[in-house]
């Protein structure tokens, strides 16, 4: 009698099937890993930072591991590329996004949010090196396309937000090196 996988195993594997090729397998995996370990630093934000056990937080940490899943569920559907497209669109927006609103709120903001910013979205870059096929340059560039326009125009966004570093910033010498 043949055991079933576990369900961690399931979840990665989901959206593999048995004629895939080795390439495509991988990518597939690759993509519910990923998926998987963004849903999993949500529920980890959750759980450590006490400010955000309470209902807000919750529900935050729950919409956010239903964004981050979603990429499974297209694998899971056969829609492998949207899957990949997914992954290499929205962690950055979102991202962005998050932090132009968490800079709204606040008089003043550090220096260290505009460059942690840029961190982030030079770590989510690494998103299309895992799940791009070498020969394939025009999905690569698709994929490290949004990315790039944002780190390349990110004081634009932000002043275009309401939140560029002339506008709310703390005054620091170095910035002026960050962009560089």
């Amino acid at each position: 009698m043949k055991s079933q996988p576990n369900f961690f195993l399931r979840l990665v594997e989901s959206g593999v099937a048995a004629d895939d090729s080795l390439v495509r397998r991988r990518n597939i995996i690759f993509s519910n890993y990923i998926a998987l370990i963004l849903c999993a630093a949500n529920i980890f934000l959750f759980v450590i930072i006490p400010q955000n056990r309470n209902l807000g937080g919750l529900s935050e940490a729950l919409i956010s591991v239903g964004i981050f899943s979603l990429p499974i569920l297209l694998n899971r559907w056969s829609l492998n590329h949207l899957s990949r497209l997914y992954l290499w669109w929205v962690p950055p927006i979102l991202i962005t996004w998050w932090m132009m609103e968490g800079m709204k709120q606040v008089g003043t903001v550090p220096v260290s949010s505009y460059d942690g910013l840029r961190i982030y979205l030079v770590a989510t870059s690494c998103i299309p090196y895992l799940l791009v096929e070498r020969t394939d340059k025009w999905m690569f560039i698709a994929s490290i396309l949004p990315i790039l326009l944002i780190l390349v125009f990110c004081d634009y966004l932000l002043e275009a937000a309401g939140v560029g570093y002339d506008m709310k910033g703390a005054r620091d010498d170095g910035y002026g090196f960050t962009t560089l």
